[in-house]
């Protein structure tokens, strides 16, 4: 006949080995998706959100020099327009996300005036069909910057893939980070971004 309370230590002792067991399979698992998974650092930190699709390209081309024209009328190129940091924001009034986002690109661009240069280049034909839509959300404080051969956008340009794009440079005109698609300017998670950015 066998003792109860023997059996009893017995099936305890049991139970308690299993749950060492899995306790430790557990605590190991737990270690090994740790281990495998790295912090978000940099720019990956504020990819979310309206900031979706910010992305900080492994080998960022170089400022490029095509032409466009400025708001007084002449050619002007990106390279002439470093020495302090910069958004570049090509858009075009035929292009409905660009439009959702112009407004709060303007609305950045006097948030933060004196601290970062905000180049909006319109790729429409007409330059006074861009003209007039920046008058009317802008009063003024974005100006017109406009290429209608979209020479900005080709491969020698920003290598858009498609508008809105817009390209973050740092004072010295080196590329931190891109964003292809729209963007919420007036957002959490862009006013974190902007900070950031002027502190590189």
């Amino acid at each position: 006949m066998t003792d109860p309370l023997a059996q009893k230590d017995k099936d305890l002792v049991s139970i308690s080995i299993k749950a060492m067991v899995i306790f430790g399979m557990v605590a190991l698992a737990y270690v090994i998706l740790r281990s495998c998974s790295t912090p978000k650092s940099g720019i990956e930190r504020f990819a979310g959100g309206s900031l979706s699709r910010l992305v900080s390209l492994k080998s960022p081309p170089a400022i490029p020099a095509v032409k466009f024209t400025g708001p007084d009328g002449a050619k002007i190129d990106l390279q002439t327009l470093r020495g302090e940091p910069m958004i570049v924001n090509i858009w075009a009034t035929w292009c409905a996300p660009c439009i959702a986002e112009l407004p709060s690109l303007n609305q950045m661009s006097r948030d933060y005036a004196g601290r970062l240069k905000v180049i909006a280049i319109s790729v429409d034909r007409d330059a006074g069909d861009a003209q007039a839509f920046l008058d009317k959300i802008s009063a003024g404080s974005l100006p017109l910057y406009h290429d209608n051969t979209f020479a900005i956008a080709s491969k020698d340009g920003l290598a858009a893939n498609g508008i809105p794009l817009t390209v973050m440079y740092n004072a010295g005109g080196r590329e931190i980070a891109r964003v292809q698609g729209e963007a919420d300017w007036q957002s959490p998670e862009a006013e974190r971004f902007l900070d950031y950015f002027l502190a590189q």
